[in-house]
């Protein structure tokens, strides 16, 4: 795989956030290069990774916000923006970064611009409430190995959603989630010989408007760079409170219909 550039790893990063935000891989994307389509790179080039990273993450943060305030002319960036308003409050925000994605605590404060112990008391509020939140919902898990499949399924059972299936292969996958159409597609991405998870998920999500989290131990094989990458990842060994987070959030925004 080619070595990212320092830019190609923020830009990655801001995706990953957006499309946790609106619970959509295209919508995210196109959201973050809207955001970030004056955004002068050269400004920063010479900043260390972490002031860098942070300068790049808040031009995004404050244009989203400002155009879903404001909104924009028609077919405008600014109007790609705003047609879905920022609406994740700082304590989803928190939980997103810190619980999903994988930030520490201080570096999500600094990103979004609250103290770290502002940020510490939103985040175990947050917490809590994402941890009393009723959900249900179907789900369909994909993954080659049987152990770590029910381990899988045991956990979206206690999450609250009912596992309608589990698929062992890429074309089981396909056939399944049609047959069954669940909310959640729970995915592992080596899926042993033949075609992987993802490309599973890329078939899925092209006629059924569901929620894509994968289960890895390399992140860095998913997010790839390429034209589609999933929602939602979470590196194995898996954490339930993250992938509950991420099921609650995911299942609380409106999902958008699949053109077909």
């Amino acid at each position: 795989m080619p070595k990212l550039t320092p830019f190609q790893k923020d830009l990655r990063f801001v995706r990953q956030f957006a499309r946790a935000v609106t619970s959509d891989q295209f919508l995210g994307d196109e959201i973050a290069a809207a955001a970030l389509q004056r955004f002068d790179y050269s400004a920063v080039e010479g900043l260390p990774d972490r002031e860098r990273q942070i300068t790049v993450f808040r031009a995004f943060y404050d244009a989203w916000r400002s155009a879903s305030a404001e909104g924009g002319a028609a077919f405008s960036n600014r109007s790609v923006l705003a047609a879905r308003p920022f609406t994740a409050e700082p304590p989803r925000q928190l939980v997103l970064l810190v619980d999903v994605i994988g930030l520490e605590i201080e570096k999500a404060a600094a990103l979004i611009g609250v103290e770290p112990s502002e940020a510490k008391r939103l985040l175990s509020e947050e917490r809590r409430r994402i941890a009393a939140t009723q959900v249900s919902g179907t789900a369909l898990v994909i993954e080659d190995e049987p152990v770590i499949a029910l381990e899988v399924a045991a956990t979206l059972e206690t999450i609250g959603l009912k596992v309608l299936a589990t698929a062992r292969t890429a074309d089981d996958a396909i056939r399944l989630a049609n047959k069954h159409r669940p909310d959640v597609v729970m995915a592992d991405y080596d899926l042993g010989a033949g075609r992987t998870g993802l490309d599973a998920v890329r078939e899925i999500t092209s006629t059924l408007p569901v929620i894509a989290i994968f289960l890895t131990a390399y992140p860095d094989d998913v997010l790839s760079g390429d034209d589609y990458e999933p929602t939602f990842i979470l590196t194995k060994p898996f954490d339930e409170r993250a992938l509950r987070a991420a099921i609650v959030h995911g299942l609380s925004l409106p999902r958008a219909g699949v053109i077909t």
